[in-house]
């Protein structure tokens, strides 16, 4: 069975590594092949990984923020992924930060038929209704079509591109 909750405490460790593999995804892994005393000093997504996960155990909502929360998305006990959702102060929703492990992304992405992006959906609607949120952003770096595909089917459209992505808009 697939939830989507708060990240749980006691993810922290997979989280971390999910972060990193994001990072990795985003900016290449350049010092995967040096030894491990110098990839930990020089790797670069090694420190955004872990400031990210910091950030995402903090109470304090980052600035121009004024809530964010990281949702796991979770099949059974295991986390698979996670969506950051906040609430700008112009009270847009925006959602940043998606990563499903790769052995699951296309089953999330693809398989309607599973429901399993359905779950993830339904967490951040639930999590923007609850605040009475009522357009939501997103910024799709361009060589993510499957999440391009998966926020079009419910109910994102392109509002503007930029070099290296495009922001989606949802008017709910």
């Amino acid at each position: 069975m697939y939830t989507i909750q708060g990240i749980k405490q006691n993810d922290y460790n997979q989280l971390n590594q999910m972060y990193y593999d994001f990072y990795s995804s985003i900016y290449g892994d350049f010092f995967k092949n040096l030894p491990k005393l110098l990839r930990n000093i020089f790797d670069s997504n090694k420190v955004y990984a872990e400031y990210a996960v910091k950030e995402a155990f903090s109470e304090t909502a980052p600035k121009g923020m004024l809530t964010k929360d990281v949702l796991g998305l979770y099949k059974d006990d295991d986390l698979i992924g996670f969506v950051c959702v906040g609430i700008f102060e112009d009270l847009t929703g925006g959602i940043y930060h998606i990563y499903i492990k790769p052995d699951c992304r296309k089953i999330i992405i693809d398989n309607s038929m599973q429901r399993t992006s359905y779950y993830l959906m339904e967490g951040i609607e639930k999590y923007f209704d609850k605040y009475n949120i009522k357009n939501v952003e997103i910024e799709i770096p361009h060589q993510l079509l499957g999440i391009k595909k998966m926020a079009e089917k419910y109910g994102f459209f392109p509002q503007q591109n930029y070099s290296d992505a495009t922001k989606y808009i949802k008017r709910r």
